[in-house]
């Protein structure tokens, strides 16, 4: 089952639910967004993405998130804040986000 599929039954399935009526008080819209991952946040901006898990001497896994520059581009490292994720850079869309904007 791909992303769009799992966006599209729970946007399915939160318009059957009371979302729909609170949605209809408050004058609000369900982002089917919000289920993204981050590089597929990266992708729907228009950029690629890679993936790439390290593991640390201690056998620590950690996941990269890259977004590829263009030739003669300097290369540049975000680290997120503890209890944060990748997505914090990328999750403003483009031109807003730091992640899109370097």
């Amino acid at each position: 089952m791909t992303s769009a599929d799992v966006t599209s039954e729970l946007s399915a399935l939160v318009k059957r639910t009371s979302w729909t009526k609170w949605n209809q008080l408050n004058n609000t819209e369900f982002n089917p967004d919000v289920f993204l991952n981050t590089p597929e946040m990266i992708k729907r901006a228009g950029y690629p993405a890679e993936a790439h898990v390290i593991m640390t001497e201690d056998g620590y896994l950690l996941t990269l998130h890259r977004i590829p520059g263009g030739n003669g581009s300097p290369p540049v490292l975000l680290l997120h804040g503890a209890f944060c994720s990748s997505a914090a850079w990328v999750i403003l869309g483009k031109g807003k986000a730091l992640g899109t904007i370097f």
